[in-house]
């Protein structure tokens, strides 16, 4: 597995992210260094064919690719209260041959903000269509790595395709 070198807390010294059985770690450096993990996300790392870490500002990504989607979330250092924990997320699904449903949405979890950006496929016309971008406000709960499992991207996902046929529904009429 890879192992993603970069200063989280912002100390000046490299801090380290893998993932090793189903679970995300992360060690901290520092006067009191700390080794950190997730709760399991095996649900999707046993499907998923790349999980891979990648840097932010003061933390890291989160990216899990499957065949025709995936998802990243991002974590972010509070200095305030010494944890690290979800600020983002985002995801993108190609849909089947036809594409319909692909596309791509975000969500900031510090201001609930949600965007979206999909596409249908009409059978009457044969083609590809994107729908008009849904911005919303989604409410979902942050969490620290310590509580980070795959409640919250499940949540996440299932929220988005509902804004995704709710949109859909409106824009086809």
């Amino acid at each position: 597995q890879e192992t993603l070198e970069t200063d989280i807390n912002a100390d000046g010294k490299s801090d380290k992210v893998w993932f090793k059985d189903g679970l995300i770690y992360c060690e901290l450096s520092g006067i009191n260094p700390k080794t950190l993990h997730s709760r399991s996300i095996e649900d999707f790392s046993d499907s998923a064919d790349f999980i891979t870490f990648s840097e932010a500002t003061n933390g890291f990504h989160l990216n899990v690719n499957y065949m025709r989607s995936g998802f990243s979330v991002q974590f972010r250092y509070n200095k305030k209260k010494d944890v690290i924990e979800t600020i983002g997320m985002s995801r993108y699904e190609f849909g089947p041959a036809s594409n319909d449903g692909s596309g791509e949405s975000s969500l900031n979890l510090l201001t609930n903000d949600y965007l979206g950006n999909w596409n249908y496929y009409d059978m009457k016309t044969d083609e590809l269509k994107p729908i008009p971008e849904i911005k919303a406000k989604m409410n979902l709960k942050k969490q620290t790595l310590t509580e980070f499992d795959t409640k919250i991207i499940e949540t996440y996902i299932s929220k988005c395709v509902a804004l995704y046929y709710k949109q859909k529904k409106v824009f086809k009429k």
